[in-house]
C-alpha cells in the first residue's frame, strides 16, 4: 500500500524515546515506518506530532486537531500508557478518547493503524498485576475500536515483544530494536 501523508499521535513510544539518532535526537518506530513507507513513496510526507508524556485525553486535545489539518491519508494512534500506570485511571473514558481518536481520522479518510500493549509483567514489576489487569481491558478496548472503525489492528500483545531484549533499561520504552520491530510489524499489517 503507498500512502502519500503520513501522521503519528501518541506519546514517548511514538516520539522515539530510547532510540536516538547519533546527533541524540529521536527516531522510534513511527519514524522507521515512515522510512519504510518513503522507499515506496518517495513524496511521502511525514509528521510526529507525539510528545512524552502525554495522556489520551492530551493526544485527542492536542494532537487530533493538528493531524486532521495535515489530511492525512495514514495515522498511527499508539497512546494510554501513561494513563494505566497512573494510581487510578477510567479506563471508560481514556477508551471514549481513544475512540473519538480514530473515529475523527477514519472519519476523515484516513487509514488508521493502531497497536494494542503487551503483557508489562515480563519487563517491568511496579505494581505489575494491576497494571497488566488495566493493560488487558484496554487492549480489549483498541481492539474494539479497531473492529468497528475499520482500522489497521497490529496486535503487540501476542507477537512475543515482550522479551527483554526489546526493552530499555527503564522497562517502560522499547529499546532500537524494540522499535524495530515495532516498524515492521505495522508495516507487515499495512501490506
Amino acid at each position: 500500500m503507498s500512502f502519500e501523508r503520513y501522521v503519528a499521535l501518541g506519546d514517548s513510544t511514538t516520539e522515539g524515546l530510547e532510540d536516538p539518532y547519533p546527533d541524540g535526537s529521536y527516531r522510534g518506530w513511527a519514524d522507521r515506518l515512515a522510512r519504510h513507507l518513503a522507499a515506496q513513496n518517495p513524496d511521502l510526507t511525514y509528521a510526529n506530532l507525539a510528545i512524552r508524556g502525554r495522556k489520551l485525553p492530551q493526544i485527542r486535545a492536542e494532537q487530533l486537531e493538528p493531524a486532521l489539518a495535515l489530511e492525512p491519508d495514514l495515522a498511527t494512534i499508539l497512546g494510554g500508557f501513561n494513563d494505566i500506570i497512573r494510581p487510578s485511571v477510567d479506563l471508560a473514558a481514556i477508551g471514549a478518547d481513544f475512540d473519538a481518536l480514530v473515529a475523527g481520522l477514519r472519519g476523515a479518510g484516513a487509514t488508521v493503524l493502531v497497536m494494542t500493549y503487551p503483557d508489562p509483567t515480563a519487563v517491568i514489576s511496579l505494581a505489575a498485576g494491576r497494571i497488566r489487569e488495566r493493560v488487558i481491558a484496554f487492549n480489549e478496548t483498541i481492539r474494539g475500536v479497531a473492529t468497528e472503525h475499520g482500522a489497521v489492528l497490529v496486535d503487540l500483545d501476542r507477537q512475543g515483544v515482550t522479551n527483554p531484549l526489546y526493552w530499555s533499561a527503564d522497562r517502560l520504552h522499547a529499546n532500537p530494536l524494540g522499535h524495530e520491530r515495532m516498524a515492521a510489524a505495522a508495516a507487515s499489517a499495512l501490506g
